[in-house]
């Protein structure tokens, strides 16, 4: 796949954890309603916030190697233990 994602309820926490291992991740875009032109009165997209407050873009190219990608899985499990 090309984008790997993850859902968390603090995506924040996660991409500093993996920041101080050397490994980029960002959050979701803002949901779009959210945004102008496009803006709409809060809670018409619940499931839409839901995944743009907890959702991580991990690392994702296609020179992407079994090493990094090790690398990047266990930075993600050492965050939860």
């Amino acid at each position: 796949p090309w984008f790997n994602d993850v859902l968390v309820e603090d995506p924040i926490a996660l991409a500093k954890h993996l920041k101080a291992r050397a490994i980029g991740a960002r959050p979701f875009y803002p949901v779009v309603p959210s945004q102008a032109p496009y803006r709409l009165p809060a809670g018409q997209f619940p499931n839409a916030a839901k995944l743009s407050r907890e959702g991580l873009w991990l690392p994702s190219y296609a020179q992407l190697t079994d090493s990094e990608i090790d690398r990047i899985v266990e930075g993600i499990r050492s965050f939860w233990s």
